[in-house]
């Protein structure tokens, strides 16, 4: 079996059974060649795929693995409206990103008590996770590396002119309640306070579950201890195809 994982920066796999892995960087000149090659490389396998990233790059993904190998297309994973216990607290289940809901599901089916996921990437997210009452909902802020404009285009549905696109205090059910565009030298005193307050809202003790290309920078900067975790998508993926049958 093959997990694949596509971010906004890059094309994460993972081979299960090996705990072989691949990394292919969206911003490589030779990057559909490399993935042509890792697929080919990989042979013939059953194929899972989480995906943020746009639907054409999205589909230009699967065109290359189904290429190769058209009696076993590649799968796609997608944001649930309950799996196993776990409620989405999206208004629009569907709509929450699919690697914030597998985080979930990974960190939901471990032996912890009430969780806060973040992953530090293009954009930072923030998840609220109670062991009782399920997804509380959350936060999406910009990324260490990323500026306003990249910020923007991660959401193209979203006006960021309006004028009442403002941070929530509450955690966010939607993609637009979510948004904190905030950056530069205020987004770690912002995502502190966000956490600060908001832990308040789970029950003691809370465990902080940090991903992402930046978690290790980031787990030193927060104002609690967090534990840096790169495989919860990929755990969380498995534990979905595991339900599915």
């Amino acid at each position: 079996m093959l997990l694949l994982d596509a971010g906004n920066s890059a094309l994460k796999c993972l081979h299960p059974g090996s705990g072989e892995r691949w990394r292919f960087d969206w911003s490589q000149e030779w990057v559909w060649q490399q993935i042509s090659d890792g697929f080919i490389e990989l042979g013939a396998q059953p194929a899972w795929l989480a995906s943020v990233v746009p639907e054409a790059l999205t589909a230009r993904i699967e065109a290359s693995w189904n290429a190769l190998y058209p009696e076993q297309p590649v799968r796609r994973l997608h944001s649930l409206p309950s799996l196993g216990g776990l409620n989405n607290g999206y208004h629009r289940p569907e709509q929450l990103g699919v690697d914030r809901w597998l985080a979930m599901v990974a960190a939901f089916h471990r032996p912890l008590g009430d969780c806060i996921i973040v992953d530090a990437g293009s954009a930072i997210t923030v998840d609220l996770l109670s062991r009782s009452q399920g997804h509380l909902g959350g936060a999406i802020l910009p990324g260490r590396h990323t500026d306003r404009p990249r910020f923007h285009a991660l959401f193209p549905q979203i006006d960021f002119t309006d004028p009442g696109l403002t941070p929530s205090p509450e955690p966010g059910r939607s993609t637009r309640e979510c948004l904190h565009p905030v950056g530069g030298r205020s987004l770690l005193p912002h995502l502190s306070g966000v956490l600060q307050r908001w832990r308040g809202r789970l029950e003691e003790p809370v465990t902080v579950l940090i991903g992402g290309q930046d978690a290790a920078w980031l787990a030193e900067r927060l104002p609690m201890d967090g534990h840096v975790d790169q495989d919860l998508v990929f755990e969380g993926m498995l534990r979905q195809i595991e339900a599915l049958g």
